[in-house]
């Protein structure tokens, strides 16, 4: 996941087997509608099983043969985050602080369970998996500092008769945040850049993380900080017990100074030095040495 790679998703899909692959993808939401309250929404194309042909699998695998639209890709993302619930997503005017519901768009519409798609245990493991895409992956680019982000990068060459355009790309970006207490899930996808880049990790994880942070900040979410380390000779006293003040340690006694005996050295006795001429012919006078 970390390095996008498409040879070991389809390694991981052939593991899978088409009957569960299938199952799954239809566990997620995808290939039908959402049920959100707003009319016209497309359900996507997802081809039966019957329909996948020899290298079918490995294809939807990695995300080609397959088209989904944003509204499930976000819904699918937050069944990870909600630990492998799936929700029906709904329209509302105005969320506030502490995710209050200020108007909602329908008397009728409202948060409801759809499925269960995967166990709560493999949830949170995808979703260490998915941090890892952003803390050391292609979706570097999404992380927001002091902030827990986890996604997903894509790079989904764009359909055209017969085929995929050969220079048309459409960048994508999902994910959610905080990791440990989700609050929000985006979707960024922005069709056809201009330039050389045009990878997920380059044009939309950017993106989903500047706007992350902004909505984070607005809703009041504190962003995490790591405890200061000791200074240099520092030492860290615990409390003995709770209700207690701690104990300093007590600093070792200084080292005992031994006397030392101390011998005269052995009468060598002392060399009178030679008589110098205090002065020589006039010059300058020199000390005896």
């Amino acid at each position: 996941l970390e390095k996008s790679s498409n040879v070991g998703v389809i390694k991981a899909a052939l593991i899978v087997g088409d009957q569960r692959l299938y199952k799954t993808i239809r566990d997620f939401g995808f290939g039908r509608p959402t049920g959100i309250d707003l009319p016209g929404e497309g359900s996507g194309i997802l081809h039966p099983m019957e329909r996948w042909g020899m290298r079918g699998k490995a294809y939807i695998s990695f995300g080609q043969g397959i088209s989904v639209t944003p509204l499930q890709l976000a819904s699918a993302v937050s069944a990870v985050a909600n630990e492998g619930t799936l929700m029906r997503p709904h329209v509302v005017a105005g969320v506030g602080r502490g995710g209050t519901v200020l108007v909602s768009h329908s008397e009728n519409s409202g948060p409801a369970v759809v499925g269960h798609p995967m166990a709560p245990a493999t949830a949170r493991e995808l979703s260490h998996l998915l941090e890892g895409v952003v803390r050391q992956g292609t979706g570097k680019g999404a992380g927001v500092p002091g902030y827990r982000v986890a996604g997903k990068t894509g790079t989904a060459q764009i359909p055209v008769r017969g085929g995929y355009s050969s220079n048309g790309y459409l960048p994508s970006f999902v994910g959610f945040a905080p990791v440990d207490r989700p609050v929000m899930t985006g979707v960024v996808a922005i069709a056809e850049p201009q330039g050389w880049e045009y990878h997920g990790g380059q044009v939309a994880a950017p993106v989903f993380g500047a706007i992350s942070r902004q909505v984070l900040l607005y809703l009041g979410i504190r962003p995490e900080r790591q405890a200061p380390g000791l200074w240099p000779g520092e030492i860290q006293i615990a409390s003995s017990g709770p209700g207690t003040e701690p104990v300093p340690e007590e600093s070792p006694p200084p080292p005992e100074i031994l006397p030392v005996a101390f011998e005269p050295p052995e009468d060598i006795g002392i060399v009178e030095p030679e008589s110098v001429p205090s002065s020589t012919g006039g010059g300058r006078s020199h000390a005896p040495f």
